[in-house]
């Protein structure tokens, strides 16, 4: 972990990460947004949602008819794969940048906190690639069980890692700074 810290910590490595997430905030949120707009039906968003039940997964799979579970699933895979790889690309390089600050020069950044910001890509991936199964398989099936336990699951823990590694986007670095001009550290 200390060698993807130190990398990601790199002032050019935050700047293409700031660069790779205004890119999709410009040009694919908007599409995103859009398609999920277009194609969720009422009572069927999974992904904005911060908690629902296996049973409450299966409920929402059952609102999606045939052409919205074929553009949900695209969008799964195109769209809302690249989404949690941007904001986890920028969260990660913010979180190692305010780590190593926080570090100065005499001790070592503690580079495992990264797991947190990891682990929102992570789930936020779990969850897309459960609800894509959820949808494209049988009512009732074994597979549909298993694929709503784990939307359930990948869901809450998503936004459990999500909420504080976007805090610390923006807390970590800033905390950072002060910490080191405090100190007089060189950044």
């Amino acid at each position: 972990m200390r060698t993807l810290g130190a990398f990601l910590s790199r002032k050019t490595v935050i700047a293409a990460a700031i660069t790779v997430f205004l890119l999709f905030a410009l040009f694919g949120f908007p599409r995103l947004g859009a398609i999920m707009e277009e194609e969720t039906p009422e009572g069927g968003a999974f992904d904005t949602v911060f908690f629902y039940t296996p049973a409450e997964a299966v409920n929402k799979a059952k609102l999606y008819d045939a052409s919205q579970i074929k553009a949900s699933i695209a969008v799964h895979w195109t769209l809302d794969l690249a989404f949690p790889l941007s904001y986890g690309f920028l969260a990660c390089s913010c979180w190692a940048f305010g780590l190593r600050l926080f570090a100065g020069r005499d001790r070592k950044p503690r580079f495992g906190l990264l797991w947190l910001p990891l682990g929102a890509i992570v789930f936020d991936l779990v969850e897309n690639a459960a609800v894509s199964i959820l949808l494209a398989s049988t009512p009732g099936s074994l597979v549909s069980r298993l694929a709503s336990i784990a939307a359930s699951l990948g869901t809450a823990l998503k936004w459990l890692f999500v909420l504080p590694a976007i805090t610390g986007i923006i807390v970590l670095p800033l905390a950072g700074l002060l910490y080191a001009r405090r100190n007089r550290l060189a950044l």
